[in-house]
């Protein structure tokens, strides 16, 4: 939500490897196939195969100016491959944002979030902060609603795990690296 409404007031373009990969999976393109489990599981994608993803989204025209990545990195590996590819660019990262959440709210915002089953369209809403009018139905193309697979109760608690194993420690490498 913060990534999509700072992007546009900065210029720049929201780019969610979330939604990269979901796109993928949706099309059943040979990376969405192999990723497609585990990700309705809770867990990440391998590192090399997000990076592929990405570095195809960044190379596109509408990304020139700039982006804000969201979600992005997620693991430490993550992290110095972006900064490895923006460096063989002769770029470097501007800034890291870290927004800090307790797990309560992270399950309150996961598990009743709601999206849009036209891809077209992809809306989200959340049953609680941004309802539909129809809890069944898209207010914009009124396509059904659904609860994506890795916001089940399961799952999510998959992910919670996942990030204390793995994005957790990348608020202190981009601390150690703030001042390069």
């Amino acid at each position: 939500t913060v990534a999509t409404e700072l992007a546009p007031v900065l210029g720049l373009t929201h780019l969610s490897t979330g939604a990269l990969i979901r796109k993928e999976i949706a099309a059943g393109t040979e990376f969405g196939k192999q990723v497609k489990d585990l990700i309705e599981k809770g867990q990440l994608a391998p590192d090399h195969l997000v990076m592929q993803i990405l570095v195809a989204a960044l190379k596109a025209p509408e990304n020139r100016q700039g982006v804000i990545l969201d979600g992005f990195p997620r693991t430490l590996a993550q992290a110095q491959m972006l900064d490895a590819l923006l460096a063989s660019w002769g770029l470097g990262l501007n800034k890291a944002v870290w927004l800090e959440l307790s797990e309560a709210d992270l399950i309150e915002r996961l598990s009743l979030r709601r999206t849009c089953s036209n891809q077209a369209c992809g809306r989200s809403y959340h049953l609680r902060f941004e309802p539909p009018r129809d809890p069944a139905h898209c207010d914009v193309c009124n396509a059904a609603l659904y609860q994506r697979k890795d916001d089940a109760p399961e799952a999510i608690s998959t992910r919670l795990e996942t990030y204390r194993q793995e994005s957790a420690p990348l608020r202190s490498y981009y601390e150690r690296t703030a001042g390069d």
